[in-house]
């Protein structure tokens, strides 16, 4: 009887324990012994996600990455057009040869910042505009990554823009046309920018939706029923008591047949 009390007990209270600890971390498997089978397929859906959370990020910061690329390539855009104003203005033959150094000095100087822009363009030390950078690819998780056509060279003469000569009607003329050249080719390049950053909000549109999914999963198959293990936990408690009372009852009941037995003996 004694040894049926004591093994109610320490299993009540082996249960009283798994119980408040599943309840305290919020795990219903906290070792490969609570659940060796599904412990492994939680890592591995665990795994997955993490991975999905890293193409995530890396996604983010390739277009933090087109951003700057896109922002500098817009102001050279800009340039091109305050020079082409200039260049037509150059080419009305109103003005004098003074006028015109005048057009020639600003030009110069757009130019120049250009050439400072394509130079300094940069993301975590990757130059973006000087051409260096051209076999980037984002996206690395599709199956051979995308190339960035923004990335090939932007300077000025890869750019078709050689000289920037006002002086006469005739060179202004030449540098409008060769202006309006330069700038179709930037737009295009933009477009693709921005055509690029749109499939990357749509890929990482796709990877958090996985990666809530498998969250999801794991929470089914790994997290506590609080419910549940209130109902057990309470279960427990309640043998365990009535072990302890069962225990103590039995004490009491061999106490008393011991003064029974001594009594009779005296007797």
């Amino acid at each position: 009887m004694d040894n049926s009390i004591q093994s109610i007990i320490a299993q009540s209270t082996k249960k009283i324990n798994e119980s408040a600890y599943k309840i305290a971390t919020g795990l219903r498997i906290n070792s490969a012994q609570d659940d060796a089978a599904n412990l492994a397929l939680s890592q591995s859906i665990q795994s997955r996600q993490m991975g999905y959370d890293s193409y995530i990020r890396n996604a983010q910061m390739e277009k933090t990455m087109l951003q700057v690329a896109e922002s500098d390539l817009s102001i050279i855009s800009q340039n091109n057009q305050r020079m082409r104003e200039l260049a037509i203005q150059a080419s009305n033959g109103v003005y004098s040869s003074s006028e015109r150094e005048i057009f020639q000095q600003e030009i110069n100087q757009l130019a120049e910042e250009n050439a400072r822009i394509v130079s300094s363009s940069n993301f975590n030390g990757k130059n973006l505009l000087d051409g260096s950078s051209a076999d980037t690819k984002i996206l690395s998780t599709t199956e051979e990554g995308i190339s960035v056509a923004a990335f090939q060279d932007n300077s000025n003469a890869a750019l078709g823009l050689d000289s920037f000569d006002v002086s006469t009607a005739e060179n202004a003329s030449i540098l409008i046309k060769k202006l309006d050249e330069a700038n179709a080719e930037i737009s295009s390049r933009r477009a693709n920018l921005g055509s690029l950053m749109n499939e990357i909000d749509s890929a990482v549109e796709r990877y958090q939706s996985t990666s809530i999914n498998l969250a999801d999963s794991n929470s089914t198959l790994r997290d506590t029923d609080i419910a549940l293990e209130m109902t057990n936990l309470l279960n427990a408690q309640l043998l365990a008591e009535i072990g302890v009372s069962m225990q103590t009852q039995a004490n009491s009941m061999h106490q008393n047949v011991i003064s029974l037995l001594r009594t009779t003996e005296t007797a």
